[in-house]
């Protein structure tokens, strides 16, 4: 039924608002079909934010009104109808998530979503910037880092999620370090402690610009000066390596992919559209690598099922844009 209403929505608005194409230049026919087009969208997108839920092609709650082009700043209108696909595919930044369940976790401002774990504001250093949600920190080392400064990791607050798809493009400096965070609790000293990570570094770098050893040497990483497989990109922090044979990284300073496809039953974790781990989650073996002692003094890590979508504040800066996520 709604999509029956949507429909003849639609064409009623084409037939009403459509532009007297024949009395125009060849230029400013097109100029005008684009426009006619734009405006169906939106209205449209109107009609979808007042009538679908969560669960339909709607948005999350507090998330910007579709009063924007496809594909613009806040935009959050995702095309299902195979008539539009093509401007859909125009406008949009990444042809890879289409599909009209994906919902972008917007970067338009602040008020999209995004706060400070155990917060209600965004840490300094977070800021938006065209689109792409970045973040300047102000310690670099990480022997010099001090969470007593106050921790800056940051949720995505507005949902919170069990089984997902989640993709995010991402690029570090040379040197960094950061982390994608799900069933995220707020409480703790910080998201690790209770949340499983997807490990962003700079694997070529880190080790030679950090001091690192005697962190290694605490957990049982071995050689203590080098990053063990267990710390490098596309791992699961800790728990599983990547797999290195296949692995494509692109060096700090350009952009990467990433998505976490996680379900009770699998888990994997891609970079580069390339699968680079899976695991059974709670599994014996999950439970032994998290007893081996890396997690002694988080006895909460990964047990929650649902929870929040957050990044890690670790030394480096971090840039990430076309953040989407869907129920599984």
């Amino acid at each position: 039924a709604e999509f029956a209403t949507t429909t003849a929505l639609m064409a009623t608005l084409a037939a009403t608002a459509a532009p007297k194409l024949s009395e125009l230049s060849e230029g400013a026919k097109a100029e005008k079909t684009f426009e006619h087009i734009d405006k169906i969208i939106k209205q449209a997108g109107n009609f979808y934010q007042r009538t679908a839920d969560w669960e339909g092609r709607g948005r999350f709650p507090g998330q910007p009104k579709f009063n924007e082009s496809i594909g613009g700043p806040g935009s959050s209108y995702i095309n299902n109808d195979a008539s539009m696909t093509g401007l859909a595919s125009a406008h949009a930044a990444s042809d890879v998530h289409h599909a009209a369940v994906f919902h972008d976790l917007g970067l338009n401002d602040y008020h999209d979503g995004w706060r400070g774990y155990n917060s209600n504001v965004m840490p300094s250093g977070w800021d938006v910037i065209d689109g792409v949600l970045t973040f300047k920190n102000d310690q670099f080392l990480e022997e010099d880092y001090n969470s007593d400064r106050g921790q800056k990791n940051i949720i995505y607050a507005l949902e919170e999620f069990d089984n997902f798809e989640l993709y995010v493009e991402w690029k570090i400096s040379r040197g960094g370090n950061s982390g994608i965070f799900y069933h995220i609790k707020e409480g703790y000293a910080s998201p690790a402690s209770v949340a499983p990570e997807y490990q962003i570094i700079d694997d070529e770098n880190y080790a030679s610009m950090h001091d690192i050893v005697s962190y290694n040497k605490s957990v049982g990483f071995l050689p203590p000066d080098k990053l063990h497989p267990l710390q490098k990109t596309a791992s699961d922090y800790a728990m599983y390596g990547a797999d290195s044979n296949i692995k494509k990284l692109n060096p700090a300073g350009q952009w990467n992919n990433s998505k976490i496809v996680f379900t009770e039953e699998k888990v994997e974790y891609w970079l580069n559209n390339i699968k680079l781990l899976s695991f059974v989650p709670w599994s014996e073996e999950w439970n032994e690598k998290k007893n081996s002692g890396k997690w002694d003094n988080a006895p909460d890590y990964g047990k929650f099922k649902k929870g929040f979508i957050g990044f890690q504040d670790h030394p480096g800066d971090l840039w990430l844009k076309n953040i989407k996520i869907k129920k599984l």
